[in-house]
Order: structure tokens, then C-alpha cells, then sequence
């Protein structure tokens, strides 16, 4: 299989030297990750959700795919 390329698409490394993040930024990402990191271990109440831009354009279509998944893990779409 071959494929034809129309443009490289560039790394993540070259996208951040290409737009850096300002002080601000940089410190709201650390704050978020942490966020993140803590729901993922379990030292968090909170819930995370990731939905992806295709999926989440009709409420519906969001609440009918996380529901049909992983309905057990979500009980508060059932009160």
C-alpha cells in the first residue's frame, strides 16, 4: 500500500515552538493536567468526561453513546 501525501503534517514539538504558550497558559495547562491526573487516580470526586468533536455535535447522540457504553458508571443520567 502506498499513499500520497499532499502536506506533511507537522510533530507536536514543532507545533509548540511554532505557538508557545504564555506564562498564563502554561500554568492553567499544569493546573488542568493535575486536575486531570488526580479523577484518573481516583483522589478526585470529579467526573471526567471526553467526548470528541464528531460525537458531540447532538446532546442526544452524546447521552445516547455514553449511555449504551458504560451506562453502570454513569447513574446520574438515570435520577
Amino acid at each position: 500500500m502506498s499513499f500520497n501525501f499532499k502536506r506533511r503534517l507537522p510533530i507536536p514539538m514543532e507545533i509548540r515552538e511554532g505557538m508557545p504558550l504564555s506564562y498564563a497558559m502554561t500554568e492553567r495547562k499544569v493546573h488542568f493536567d493535575r486536575v486531570v491526573s488526580d479523577v484518573m487516580k481516583g483522589a478526585s470526586d470529579k467526573l471526567l468526561v471526553v467526548i470528541g468533536p464528531c460525537s458531540a455535535d447532538r446532546e442526544d447522540a452524546v447521552l445516547e453513546y455514553a449511555t449504551t457504553r458504560h451506562p453502570q458508571d454513569l447513574p446520574w443520567l438515570h435520577d
